[in-house]
């Protein structure tokens, strides 16, 4: 093995312009967004409920794991879950309707957006 120098440990000619190298941000990359923080605090939840997708009248039963004001992550009974996207559906939970979409799919349930916010009694009634 012989004693070349790095790229970076040669000098430039002379004349050459300095190149400068932009800092780059410690822990993220260059280029990835910040994540905005949620709004509004997620509570776990466990209640059985069904899910209604409106557009095929099909009905999910399973369970919310957890809910805000704003939405919840519900998780279906079934074994394999279809991927869903802006789907309009219709959460009950017992004798609670709630009116909203699918916005995300993930391994662990569904991800969805309630068209309106729910009163915090309301959540409260849920949770308990």
């Amino acid at each position: 093995m012989t004693d070349m120098p790095l790229s970076h440990d040669v000098a430039a000619p002379a004349g050459a312009p300095e190149i400068v190298r932009a800092p780059v941000a410690a822990g993220r990359g260059l280029f990835r967004r910040k994540k905005p923080s949620r709004y509004y605090r997620r509570v776990d939840c466990y209640a059985e409920a069904s899910l209604l997708m409106i557009s095929s009248r099909v009905t999910v039963d399973g369970r919310v794991l957890d809910i805000s004001p704003k939405g919840c992550l519900f998780r279906p009974g079934l074994r394999y879950l279809l991927h869903r996207m802006d789907t309009p559906i219709r959460l009950t939970i017992g004798d609670v309707e709630i009116d909203g979409r699918i916005v995300n799919t993930i391994t662990r349930g569904y991800g969805v957006d309630f068209d309106m916010e729910i009163s915090d009694e309301l959540l409260r009634s849920i949770v308990d």
